[in-house]
């Protein structure tokens, strides 16, 4: 029956003790002491209900003589008052640490406030002892950690003694990071305590040891001994810009692995077949296909944070310049040509027995512009070892002009046209005889034509030089495929 009715009362001092309103607060004047010596608290004592009240502090400890002063204090609403609490053993009290349970209670509510406080005893008789800490210390931390996130480390510390501790050294220390602080624990206090920590990026993965440590005065209370599991990722980080300029594109892409872990991967960039043909990377880059797409292509391995640069350059401009070039040459060749075309064939007669001094001479004259041009004077000349066969100009051959013979040098003949119209086309025959026969062969000069343009100017064009063999075949006229070539001219 004692024991249920105790209970009842433990259970009616804790229901009014959570809803008390009003808070205790107190400080140690002395906790050390000899039998016949008082142990001296300080309560503060703050009135947080609407109206004065009452208080008085007692122990239900009946080892302890408890004296307060005052006996009872009276508080205003929001007001703070001290009592000071003297505890004294009585003699049955044997030397050792104590916890003594002081209770503060309310006069109008009857609620009540439980403080335990620390009392150590000391012996005359015996040599005093040092009181050993006891803590336990537990940590918590997640398997494993990403390196780019924040690490929560969660600390549950615990006093498992009496004993105050003012000056409590927390030690976290790993190759990642470090940190210690300082921590007070009351008498069987228990706390905890999230810490966050930033660590290099582009930590390598792997297992790194975390040691958290508890001591006082340099000496260690607790211990406990984690690994940090770092977790490996890796990411390409692509970065690029156009310079452009007059038929030039420069392409600048730097690649970094922003990762904590080699990083192999392919950088691409499309590319059409005319465009890769004037484009240069640096480094080479490879050409793969790809759904019908010609890329160019990088294989790229990176260490954590190494960085590489990539050049893609397209540059028509040697292709510009040579089609520009083209046609300035196409051009310059349509406006400084020559109106007339000159082609001129010679030809032997004769028999492999008897040799030849008979050659036939013609000359084809094309204007192949739409002007015509005047005063068109053909000059040829003939070697000293030949003459001209002038009785040889039959109807419908153009006659020479003049002919002007010098028997040490060459014979010079000249034809005269007032004008060839645009696109006419003239065919001049003649024929020369050499002194004797030839059984060699004959090179003849090439045919000179001069001409006024229409313009005020003279200017002059010329048939190529004529090397002629004896064939000993019948007379054939100018190669009619090199005429229809000069006439589509």
């Amino acid at each position: 029956m004692k024991r249920i009715i105790l209970l009842f009362v433990i259970l009616f001092a804790l229901v009014t003790a959570v809803h008390a309103d009003f808070d205790v607060i107190y400080t140690i004047s002395e906790d050390t002491i000899y039998p016949d010596e008082l142990a001296v608290f300080n309560f503060s004592i703050l009135n947080e209900e609407a109206f004065t009240d009452r208080y008085t502090v007692y122990s239900i400890d009946p080892a302890w003589i408890i004296k307060t002063t005052p006996v009872g204090i009276e508080i205003p609403s929001g007001g703070t008052a001290t009592v000071s609490i003297s505890i004294q053993p009585k003699t049955t009290v044997i030397s050792g640490p104590y916890l003594i349970p002081l209770t503060v209670r309310s006069s109008t509510t009857s609620k009540t406030v439980d403080k335990n406080v620390f009392v150590y005893l000391k012996s005359y008789t015996q040599e005093p002892k040092q009181y050993e800490p006891s803590i336990a210390l537990s940590a918590d931390l997640p398997e494993s950690v990403d390196p780019r996130k924040k690490i929560s480390i969660e600390l549950f510390i615990r006093n498992r003694n009496a004993l105050t501790t003012d000056a409590l050294n927390v030690s976290i220390e790993s190759a990642l990071f470090t940190k210690q602080y300082l921590v007070t624990l009351d008498a069987l206090e228990e706390k905890s305590q999230e810490l966050l920590f930033d660590i290099d990026p582009l930590t390598k993965p792997g297992e790194y040891p975390l040691v958290v440590k508890l001591s006082i005065n340099n000496k260690t209370a607790s211990q406990v001994e984690k690994t940090l599991v770092v977790i490996d990722y890796s990411a390409l980080q692509e970065e690029s810009y156009t310079v452009k300029e007059l038929f030039k594109q420069t392409d600048y892409i730097t690649v970094q692995n922003v990762g904590n872990n080699i990083k192999t991967s392919s950088i691409t960039r499309e590319k059409g077949f005319f465009a890769r043909i004037f484009t240069s990377t640096e480094p080479d880059a490879a050409v793969q296909s790809e759904n019908g797409r010609k890329l160019l292509a990088w294989e790229l391995t990176l260490q954590p944070n190494e960085k590489v640069n990539l050049v893609v350059v397209e540059n028509y401009r040697g292709f510009v310049s040579a089609v520009v070039i083209l046609i300035l040459i196409i051009l310059g060749y349509y406006l400084f040509r020559s109106p007339i075309i000159v082609l001129k064939k010679a030809k032997f007669f004769g028999t492999k027995e008897e040799g030849s001094s008979m050659v036939k001479v013609k000359i084809f004259m094309k204007n192949r512009t739409k002007r015509p041009v005047y005063n068109v004077k053909v000059i040829d000349k003939i070697p000293a070892l030949a003459k001209v066969i002038e009785d040889e100009f039959v109807l419908g051959t153009l006659k020479p002009t003049k002919i002007i013979r010098n028997e040490k040098a060459m014979t010079v003949v000249r034809w005269d046209l007032e004008k060839l119209d645009a696109y006419e086309e003239r065919i001049i025959t003649y024929k020369i005889q050499t002194h004797f026969k030839l059984f060699g062969s004959m090179k003849l000069q090439p045919t000179k034509v001069k001409f006024d343009t229409g313009l005020g100017k003279e200017r002059s064009t010329f048939s190529k030089v004529v090397l002629i063999a004896p064939q000993f075949d019948e007379e054939e006229p100018v190669s009619e495929l090199k005429v229809n070539k000069l006439k589509k001219k």
